[in-house]
């Protein structure tokens, strides 16, 4: 019985540490990256609370199409080290991908092609997909951003229908597109909403 109880007891944190751990990562992320805006773009001020009305937060979910968080991403250095050291604290197998070269990808970044390519990891974490990235050199948001901050957060991901449309509305409450690429079978988009939401946005599309 007691063996029993122990059982369940390891299924159940199997469960609930993952999920514990990249809400941590993702929270810890936003507010690195809020905070070094601010410093950056104002200096040291003072900070004022302002609520947001509903029909702000009404008009942000509508543009996007959605409120459910689809993946969250890390750049790294160096992936096959850095994927082992998750597989292993999770117990989870993961395979490492390299992105599709330009003539199937597309890239685009700050509206120039760019021939930039990046290794993946993905670990499935309850609902939310965990994403590391180890970008090449190449010009791209991947490379700017780890040369820039390190490694780290980078973004939160949502799937979306109808890319294109949703980009446009984005633009038009001030979030530019950064690049833009495909994987063959679906699309991805890397939206600046640090203004409004305080992250780099990605929207995730399958054909």
């Amino acid at each position: 019985m007691e063996k029993s109880r122990k059982k369940q007891l390891l299924s159940k944190l199997r469960i609930v540490i993952p999920t514990v751990v990249i809400t941590v990562i993702c929270m810890l992320g936003i507010m690195r990256f809020a905070w070094a805006n601010e410093f950056t773009h104002t200096g040291i001020t003072e900070i004022t609370a302002l609520p947001v009305t509903t029909n702000e937060t009404a008009i942000m979910s509508e543009e996007l199409g959605t409120k459910v968080i689809a993946q969250i991403c890390i750049l790294v250095h160096d992936i096959e080290k850095t994927a082992k050291v998750y597989g292993d604290f999770f117990g989870l197998r993961y395979r490492i991908n390299e992105s599709e070269a330009q003539n199937v990808a597309q890239t685009m970044y700050n509206g120039q092609p760019t021939p930039a390519r990046c290794k993946m990891a993905f670990f499935q974490l309850g609902d939310i997909q965990l994403e590391l990235i180890q970008p090449d050199e190449h010009p791209s948001v991947w490379r700017e951003d780890l040369d820039k901050n390190g490694e780290g957060f980078h973004h939160i991901g949502f799937f979306v229908k109808g890319t294109d449309d949703v980009l446009k509305k984005l633009e038009s409450i001030g979030m530019h597109t950064r690049m833009t690429g495909s994987w063959g079978t679906g699309c991805y988009a890397y939206v600046d909403a640090f203004d409004q939401l305080k992250f780099l946005l990605e929207t995730l599309e399958n054909y």
